[in-house]
């Protein structure tokens, strides 16, 4: 989910609560609070989703963490990627 607020103020004073609070939960799931995300950082996340995609059709599963890190859980085994052409190296 992406929240945009419309006062700065808004944005400090959840982003100070969470910091506080500690664990946040949502029907018994974490949830995480992150300021602002760039244009870039969305396109460095974009750039996994054909990979994403490829995993999910093999039954294979996967995270992608913040900032842009794809987390792979194959037979037991927990592989992390900063980008998707390690990952794609590490799968071919």
């Amino acid at each position: 989910m992406v929240v945009r607020l419309h006062y700065y103020s808004d944005k400090e004073k959840i982003l100070q609560v969470s910091r506080n609070k500690g664990d946040l939960k949502f029907k018994g799931t974490r949830v995480h609070i992150f300021p602002d995300m760039s244009a870039e950082l969305s396109r460095c996340r974009a750039a996994f989703t054909p990979l994403k995609a490829k995993l999910r059709r093999a039954g294979v599963r996967y995270a992608l963490y913040h900032p842009a890190e794809l987390r792979v859980t194959f037979n037991g085994a927990a592989c992390s990627f900063k980008t998707p052409a390690e990952a794609e190296d590490f799968f071919s």
